[in-house]
Protein backbone atom coordinates (compact mmCIF):
# COMPACT_ATOMS: atom_id res chain seq x y z
CA UNK A 1 0.00 0.00 0.00
CA UNK A 2 1.31 3.34 -1.12
CA UNK A 3 2.01 6.12 1.37
CA UNK A 4 -0.86 8.19 -0.22
CA UNK A 5 -3.34 5.22 0.31
CA UNK A 6 -2.44 5.14 3.61
CA UNK A 7 -3.06 8.90 3.88
CA UNK A 8 -6.04 9.01 2.37
CA UNK A 9 -7.17 5.82 4.75
CA UNK A 10 -6.44 7.88 7.86
CA UNK A 11 -8.00 11.15 6.41
CA UNK A 12 -11.60 9.41 5.69
CA UNK A 13 -11.65 7.51 9.37
CA UNK A 14 -10.54 10.81 10.95
CA UNK A 15 -14.34 12.40 10.52
CA UNK A 16 -15.75 9.35 11.78
CA UNK A 17 -13.82 8.91 14.87
CA UNK A 18 -14.50 12.76 15.73
CA UNK A 19 -18.02 12.01 15.21
CA UNK A 20 -17.60 9.26 17.98
CA UNK A 21 -16.39 11.98 19.98
CA UNK A 22 -18.24 14.44 19.25
CA UNK A 23 -21.53 12.26 19.88
CA UNK A 24 -19.69 11.05 23.19
CA UNK A 25 -18.92 14.57 24.30
CA UNK A 26 -22.83 15.47 24.08
CA UNK A 27 -24.50 12.39 25.32
CA UNK A 28 -22.42 12.71 28.40
CA UNK A 29 -23.23 16.99 28.66
CA UNK A 30 -19.92 16.90 28.76
CA UNK A 31 -19.88 20.48 27.15
CA UNK A 32 -20.27 21.77 30.22
CA UNK A 33 -17.29 20.34 32.09
CA UNK A 34 -15.55 21.29 29.31
CA UNK A 35 -17.03 24.08 26.85
CA UNK A 36 -13.62 24.65 24.82
CA UNK A 37 -12.37 20.82 24.23
CA UNK A 38 -16.24 21.04 22.77
CA UNK A 39 -15.79 23.50 20.48
CA UNK A 40 -12.51 22.02 19.77
CA UNK A 41 -13.61 18.88 18.66
CA UNK A 42 -17.44 20.35 16.93
CA UNK A 43 -14.99 22.67 14.76
CA UNK A 44 -12.84 19.69 13.59
CA UNK A 45 -16.45 17.91 12.33
CA UNK A 46 -17.34 20.78 10.43
CA UNK A 47 -14.09 21.47 8.74
CA UNK A 48 -13.87 18.31 8.00
CA UNK A 49 -17.29 18.23 6.18
CA UNK A 50 -16.91 21.56 4.23
CA UNK A 51 -12.85 20.71 3.55
CA UNK A 52 -14.09 17.67 0.91
CA UNK A 53 -17.35 19.80 -0.35
CA UNK A 54 -14.54 22.73 -0.78
CA UNK A 55 -12.07 20.64 -2.24
CA UNK A 56 -14.01 18.71 -4.99
CA UNK A 57 -14.77 22.20 -6.50
CA UNK A 58 -12.12 24.67 -6.09
CA UNK A 59 -8.61 24.25 -5.04
CA UNK A 60 -7.77 27.76 -4.62
CA UNK A 61 -10.58 28.04 -2.28
CA UNK A 62 -9.95 24.82 0.18
CA UNK A 63 -6.13 26.59 0.29
CA UNK A 64 -7.54 29.50 1.93
CA UNK A 65 -9.72 27.86 3.52
CA UNK A 66 -6.90 25.44 5.05
CA UNK A 67 -5.28 28.00 6.27
CA UNK A 68 -8.05 30.18 8.05
CA UNK A 69 -9.50 27.14 9.49
CA UNK A 70 -5.69 26.49 11.25
CA UNK A 71 -5.72 29.59 12.31
CA UNK A 72 -8.80 29.05 14.34
CA UNK A 73 -8.15 25.54 15.32
CA UNK A 74 -4.93 27.09 16.93
CA UNK A 75 -6.97 29.65 18.95
CA UNK A 76 -9.09 26.54 20.46
CA UNK A 77 -6.13 24.37 20.99
CA UNK A 78 -4.61 26.83 23.33
CA UNK A 79 -7.84 27.45 25.31
CA UNK A 80 -8.26 23.82 25.39
CA UNK A 81 -5.16 23.32 26.79
CA UNK A 82 -5.73 26.20 29.45
CA UNK A 83 -8.88 24.40 29.94
CA UNK A 84 -7.54 21.11 30.56
CA UNK A 85 -5.14 22.38 33.28
CA UNK A 86 -7.90 24.27 35.20
CA UNK A 87 -10.09 21.33 35.47
CA UNK A 88 -6.85 19.35 36.43
CA UNK A 89 -5.34 21.00 39.65
CA UNK A 90 -9.16 22.26 40.42
CA UNK A 91 -8.03 20.50 43.97
CA UNK A 92 -4.80 22.79 44.10
CA UNK A 93 -5.53 25.87 43.43
CA UNK A 94 -1.82 27.84 44.28
CA UNK A 95 -0.52 25.48 41.86
CA UNK A 96 -2.94 26.08 38.89
CA UNK A 97 -2.15 29.70 39.46
CA UNK A 98 1.34 28.81 38.93
CA UNK A 99 0.31 26.63 35.59
CA UNK A 100 -1.71 29.51 34.05
CA UNK A 101 1.64 32.18 34.50
CA UNK A 102 3.58 29.62 32.79
CA UNK A 103 0.81 28.94 29.80
CA UNK A 104 0.63 32.70 29.42
CA UNK A 105 4.05 33.48 29.15
CA UNK A 106 4.28 30.43 26.63
CA UNK A 107 1.57 31.85 24.99
CA UNK A 108 2.65 35.24 24.72
CA UNK A 109 6.28 34.07 22.82
CA UNK A 110 4.28 32.07 20.67
CA UNK A 111 2.37 34.74 19.64
CA UNK A 112 5.45 36.97 19.40
CA UNK A 113 7.22 34.75 17.20
CA UNK A 114 4.71 34.41 14.83
CA UNK A 115 4.27 38.07 14.37
CA UNK A 116 8.26 38.23 14.11
CA UNK A 117 8.20 36.06 11.39
CA UNK A 118 5.62 37.06 9.15
CA UNK A 119 7.18 40.73 9.36
CA UNK A 120 10.57 39.62 8.27
CA UNK A 121 9.43 36.96 5.71
CA UNK A 122 10.17 38.31 2.25
CA UNK A 123 7.55 38.56 -0.37
CA UNK A 124 3.83 39.70 -0.83
CA UNK A 125 1.52 40.01 2.34
CA UNK A 126 -0.25 36.56 1.64
CA UNK A 127 3.29 35.09 1.82
CA UNK A 128 3.86 36.90 5.23
CA UNK A 129 0.96 35.58 6.61
CA UNK A 130 1.66 31.81 5.22
CA UNK A 131 4.93 32.30 7.06
CA UNK A 132 3.32 33.40 10.06
CA UNK A 133 0.61 30.83 10.02
CA UNK A 134 3.80 28.03 9.63
CA UNK A 135 5.65 29.53 12.29
CA UNK A 136 2.44 28.84 14.26
CA UNK A 137 1.76 25.20 13.53
CA UNK A 138 5.28 24.35 13.86
CA UNK A 139 5.45 26.13 17.52
CA UNK A 140 2.02 25.05 18.56
CA UNK A 141 3.47 21.48 18.04
CA UNK A 142 6.16 21.94 20.94
CA UNK A 143 4.09 24.29 23.10
CA UNK A 144 0.96 22.32 23.48
CA UNK A 145 3.53 19.21 23.56
CA UNK A 146 5.56 20.71 26.22
CA UNK A 147 2.89 21.79 27.85
CA UNK A 148 0.71 18.93 28.15
CA UNK A 149 3.53 16.73 28.68
CA UNK A 150 4.41 19.81 31.55
CA UNK A 151 1.18 18.62 33.08
CA UNK A 152 0.68 15.24 33.14
CA UNK A 153 4.15 14.72 34.79
CA UNK A 154 2.83 17.21 37.10
CA UNK A 155 0.12 15.01 38.25
CA UNK A 156 2.56 11.99 38.59
CA UNK A 157 4.41 14.15 40.95
CA UNK A 158 1.33 15.76 43.11
CA UNK A 159 0.00 12.27 43.39
CA UNK A 160 -3.29 13.27 41.18
CA UNK A 161 -4.36 9.69 39.38
CA UNK A 162 -4.22 10.12 35.56
CA UNK A 163 -7.28 8.11 35.59
CA UNK A 164 -9.75 11.16 34.42
CA UNK A 165 -10.93 13.04 31.43
CA UNK A 166 -8.43 16.08 31.49
CA UNK A 167 -5.65 13.73 32.08
CA UNK A 168 -6.90 12.00 28.88
CA UNK A 169 -7.40 14.63 26.65
CA UNK A 170 -4.01 15.86 27.77
CA UNK A 171 -2.78 12.90 26.69
CA UNK A 172 -4.11 13.05 23.16
CA UNK A 173 -2.51 16.32 22.61
CA UNK A 174 0.57 15.07 23.64
CA UNK A 175 0.81 12.25 21.56
CA UNK A 176 -0.17 14.48 18.73
CA UNK A 177 2.12 17.03 19.18
CA UNK A 178 5.03 15.02 19.89
CA UNK A 179 4.62 13.47 16.46
CA UNK A 180 3.90 15.73 14.46
CA UNK A 181 6.59 18.04 15.35
CA UNK A 182 9.13 14.91 14.99
CA UNK A 183 7.85 14.68 11.41
CA UNK A 184 8.06 18.43 10.94
CA UNK A 185 11.87 18.10 11.67
CA UNK A 186 12.06 15.08 9.95
CA UNK A 187 10.76 16.47 6.92
CA UNK A 188 13.05 19.75 7.03
CA UNK A 189 15.95 17.22 7.22
CA UNK A 190 14.95 15.79 3.41
CA UNK A 191 12.83 16.79 0.80
CA UNK A 192 11.16 15.15 -2.30
CA UNK A 193 7.49 13.14 -2.92
CA UNK A 194 8.36 10.72 -0.35
CA UNK A 195 9.71 12.72 2.36
CA UNK A 196 6.22 14.78 1.64
CA UNK A 197 3.95 11.39 2.10
CA UNK A 198 5.44 10.60 5.19
CA UNK A 199 5.10 13.37 6.73
CA UNK A 200 1.44 13.67 5.54
CA UNK A 201 0.54 10.33 6.61
CA UNK A 202 2.39 10.96 10.09
CA UNK A 203 0.21 14.32 10.99
CA UNK A 204 -2.86 12.09 9.82
CA UNK A 205 -1.72 9.11 11.86
CA UNK A 206 -0.72 11.41 14.88
CA UNK A 207 -4.26 13.28 15.13
CA UNK A 208 -6.26 9.92 14.35
CA UNK A 209 -4.34 8.40 17.39
CA UNK A 210 -5.06 11.08 19.25
CA UNK A 211 -8.65 10.88 18.47
CA UNK A 212 -8.61 7.31 19.46
CA UNK A 213 -7.03 8.51 23.14
CA UNK A 214 -9.76 10.88 23.38
CA UNK A 215 -12.94 8.87 22.69
CA UNK A 216 -11.23 6.32 25.07
CA UNK A 217 -10.95 8.86 27.95
CA UNK A 218 -14.60 10.36 27.14
CA UNK A 219 -16.12 6.67 27.25
CA UNK A 220 -14.32 4.85 29.95
CA UNK A 221 -12.42 7.04 32.31
CA UNK A 222 -14.02 9.20 35.06
CA UNK A 223 -14.53 12.55 36.40
CA UNK A 224 -11.81 14.04 38.11
CA UNK A 225 -14.45 14.38 41.60
CA UNK A 226 -15.14 9.94 40.79
CA UNK A 227 -11.65 9.64 41.40
CA UNK A 228 -10.52 7.26 44.66
CA UNK A 229 -7.61 8.46 46.45
CA UNK A 230 -5.62 6.20 48.75
CA UNK A 231 -3.83 7.55 51.91
CA UNK A 232 -0.58 7.87 50.45
CA UNK A 233 -2.21 9.62 47.29
CA UNK A 234 -3.87 12.22 49.80
CA UNK A 235 -0.96 12.29 51.93
CA UNK A 236 1.39 13.26 49.14
CA UNK A 237 -1.30 16.08 47.79
CA UNK A 238 -1.37 17.24 51.06
CA UNK A 239 2.74 18.00 51.35
CA UNK A 240 2.37 20.04 47.66
CA UNK A 241 -0.42 21.94 49.33
CA UNK A 242 1.50 22.79 52.60
CA UNK A 243 4.52 23.93 50.27
CA UNK A 244 2.90 26.08 47.70
CA UNK A 245 0.98 27.79 50.66
CA UNK A 246 4.43 29.47 51.43
CA UNK A 247 4.85 30.42 47.44
CA UNK A 248 3.28 33.82 46.71
CA UNK A 249 1.62 32.89 43.09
Amino acid sequence: MSLDAIHQAIWYLSPVLQTILLFGLTSKKLYREFPFFYLYTLSHVFRSVLAYVIRQYSRPTYYYFYWITEAILAVLCLAVVREVYEASFVNVPRLRRYYSLVFQIATTILIFACFISGYVAPGTGQARAIAALIVLQRSLDLLVGGLTFALLTALLLVGISWQTRSAGIALGFTVNSVIAFAAAYAQSLSSGPIADGIYAASLATAYALALIIWNISILRLVPETHIPVSEGEAEMVGRWKRWLEGMKL
